[in-house]
């Protein structure tokens, strides 16, 4: 038996129209970045972006 056998063809296939992704993207002012070393281990070089994670 292959898959062929194991899944008949839908003709009732309702295509939803796709809508493009939006983002807000806040303006953020120019400062220093963190060094290199720091930010690897952060994930950002950026401070404003160094949230500390809560699930």
């Amino acid at each position: 038996m292959n898959n062929e056998e194991l899944y008949e063809p839908c003709d009732e296939t309702v295509y939803m129209q796709q809508v493009p992704g939006m983002a807000y993207v806040p303006l953020q002012h120019w400062s220093t970045p963190m060094p290199l070393e720091l930010g690897f281990c952060q994930g950002t070089i950026f401070y404003d972006l160094d949230k500390p994670f809560q699930p």
